[in-house]
């Protein structure tokens, strides 16, 4: 489903022709907020260019080869048989010793501090959603969770008119359709 045929179901249901700014802020609202949780579909993978003379590492995460980076999923030096471990950044020091094969963010920095020169590692993350602009633009949980994304920016409109009943009836027909997506589209790291 695209963008325009989207905020026009919306617009449809709430009979409001005046709204559609406000139909259209709601759609990407929703999935800015239902994409909070990890779906297996936001993922993303990269390979990461090390320099092989460090054991201290720092990429930044603005910058190629991630695109519109979120979190990491995971992080494997090329030569690691095992995944990089995360690690708050106040506890890299464990009992007077630095703890080595671990990562963290640290600003725009994704921060990796390795047992073993490697002179690249593979990483797999989380993407934010672009927002919708153009009426052709579309995105995955457009077609596979409308549902979801419909109940979430209803309940937003109903409440912008002044709908408590309704907004609150949308409320919980989002969360419970939010779980039921996780539950079929999550990629199994949370439940």
């Amino acid at each position: 489903m695209n963008f325009s045929t989207a905020w026009q179901q919306l617009i449809d249901q709430i009979h409001r022709p005046d709204k559609v700014a406000d139909a259209k802020a709601a759609i990407n609202e929703a999935i800015a907020v239902l994409s909070s949780r990890p779906f297996a579909r936001d993922s993303a993978s990269a390979t990461l260019t090390l320099v092989s003379t460090d054991y201290l590492q720092g990429i930044d995460v603005t910058t190629s080869p991630f695109t519109r980076f979120k979190k990491v999923k995971w992080l494997r030096p090329t030569g690691y048989k095992k995944m990089v471990t995360f690690r708050d950044p106040a506890k890299i020091f464990l009992n007077g010793h630095e703890c080595l094969d671990v990562y963290y963010i640290e600003g725009t920095n994704l921060i990796f501090k390795l047992s073993a020169l490697q002179s690249a590692a593979y990483c797999g993350y989380f993407q934010y959603h672009a927002p919708l602009v153009a009426t052709s633009d579309t995105d995955w949980m457009l077609d596979m969770m409308w549902p979801c994304v419909s109940a979430y920016a209803l309940k937003t409109l109903f409440g912008q008119i002044g709908d408590d009943q309704e907004r609150a009836r949308y409320d919980a027909e989002y969360l419970r359709l939010w779980d039921i997506a996780f539950r079929d589209l999550g990629d199994g790291t949370e439940a």
